[in-house]
């Protein structure tokens, strides 16, 4: 072989390579539009039941309505009766024995990265989750659920975070002039996103721009941190949907410092607006275990129900950074996390209405598991019970303007409920293990609700995972037409 021929052919083996790996990379997209697990729970026929001999959780006043009985039919609770009552013909009865019924749980603040997340919010009695982190796949999953193609959670997405460059990663959206922020604003309107989602770090111009298009167009926002921009005031922010993150308001108007007296102030600033707050404690408690017991902590996760693609990333980009943690911020993050349980209580005792939101899908935290560590945290901060379900059932759906068919227990609404063997304005930890769950009038007994957790850990393969990420970077390079 020639010194010519020979340079040519180690030219062409690395290039065949770059463009093996771009062909593979490619296919992941399609493959990621095909994948779909073929265990998904379908969705059965649906029947006419009573629920019997049960007290339900009236979570707008914090009391017990006692012996009663819930007609169900279809999708929906069709009559609420005192105990007792004769079924109608051909209803299935259900003796609930007096248990508790809960209407169902909604997590304000998730990051879902897998079909099975959503069937796994249900074994924990989470019904409806709001996902921040909106991906086209989202989009996808909202619509099969909607159809009945499979049992789920109800999901609501956010588009895409908009940030500023500072600190913007790969899922967010840079935004760097005003005339941008509200294209995009438009743009994700008119694809079928619930809600913009902002980060804390856009310029003010630019955060101004993209509210004032959201409320032009009746969009809701969903925004980290209880601050504005660099030089706006908390003002500013009335109207959003939910304000996330107590972590933010500590690292915000608070300025890192451990500041009790200046609390006060804050939160009456705060009060002004009549905001929602999503206070997402069980984030700030997960890395701080990993920081403070390393791999201790690490392995009482169930690691095996995260999507394999996803659990990688978060990894990297989020959780090697606390288990490498040097012992003097572990013992900063310990006590930031106490002064955030305090912030929280201050905030509840100063009647700002608090949502329930864990932040699952970040790091190594799981669907379901999460909601119910960040609903104990809050009542280790010293919420009521009462005032905890009310934040994951009432507020939500005051929130999010769907009372007419979520949020309490009621003839004419959805039948998202959670029964339980103990009552839940006892102790909030009662809702962790339901003895029963009704998502959309279907009726999933212990057994159900077992079979839904081992099945969360068949994921999706992480190549059309990866695919899903790929199309959304693809989708995000090319600019909004309107």
């Amino acid at each position: 072989m020639t010194p010519k021929r020979l340079a040519i052919r180690i030219l062409l083996w690395p290039l065949a390579a770059l463009l093996l790996l771009a062909v593979l990379l490619l296919a992941a997209i399609p493959a990621a539009w095909l994948d779909k697990p073929q265990d998904l729970p379908p969705m059965p026929h649906l029947q006419v039941y009573a629920l019997d001999n049960v007290h339900l959780v009236d979570v707008r006043h914090g009391t017990l309505i006692r012996d009663q009985q819930l007609l169900i039919s279809g999708t929906r609770i069709h009559a609420v009766r005192p105990a007792g009552t004769p079924a109608p013909s051909g209803a299935v009865r259900i003796d609930g024995e007096g248990r508790y019924v809960s209407p169902g749980l909604t997590d304000m603040h998730v990051h879902i990265y897998d079909r099975k997340e959503l069937v796994l919010n249900l074994a924990y009695g989470v019904t409806s989750v709001r996902n921040l982190r909106g991906l086209p796949m989202h989009l996808r999953w909202r619509r099969e659920i909607n159809e009945r193609q499979w049992l789920g959670a109800t999901l609501y997405t956010s588009s895409p975070a908009l940030d500023g460059p500072d600190y913007a990663h790969a899922l967010q959206e840079v935004v760097t002039r005003p005339e941008q922020a509200r294209a995009l604003v438009r743009h994700y309107r008119d694809k079928g996103y619930d809600l913009v989602k902002l980060y804390g770090y856009l310029d003010d111009d630019v955060l101004l721009a993209a509210l004032e298009e959201a409320r032009q167009l009746g969009m809701p926002v969903a925004k980290h941190a209880p601050h504005a921009g660099p030089r706006l005031p908390i003002a500013a922010l009335r109207g959003l949907q939910s304000l996330e993150h107590v972590e933010d308001l500590f690292q915000g108007p608070l300025q890192y410092r451990f500041d009790a007296e200046a609390l006060p102030d804050v939160i009456r600033e705060l009060k002004g607006i009549n905001p929602y707050i999503t206070p997402t404690l069980a984030t700030f408690n997960h890395l701080t275990e990993l920081s403070d017991k390393k791999q201790g902590y690490l392995s009482t996760q169930p690691i095996d129900r995260l999507n394999p693609f996803y659990c990688v990333l978060n990894h990297v980009f989020g959780a090697q950074r606390w288990l490498e943690a040097s012992r003097e911020e572990a013992d900063w993050n310990l006590k930031e996390r106490d002064f955030l349980l305090r912030i929280t209580a201050e905030l509840d005792r100063a009647g700002i209405r608090l949502l329930v939101g864990s932040d699952a899908g970040t790091m190594y935290m799981s669907a379901g598991l999460s909601t119910h560590e960040e609903m104990q945290l809050m009542q280790r901060a010293g919420l009521s019970p009462a005032r905890i379900l009310a934040a994951a059932t009432w507020n939500p759906a005051q929130a999010m303007g769907l009372t007419q068919d979520y949020g309490s227990i009621d003839a004419g609404k959805y039948a998202d409920l959670v029964v339980t063997s103990r009552s839940p304005l006892e102790d909030i930890a009662h809702l962790q293990t339901p003895w029963a769950v009704v998502k959309h009038g279907q009726w999933l007994d212990a057994a159900k609700l077992e079979e839904f957790k081992r099945s969360a850990t068949r994921t999706s393969h992480w190549y059309p995972s990866l695919g899903r990420l790929l199309e959304d970077l693809m989708v995000r390079l090319i600019p909004p037409n309107n």
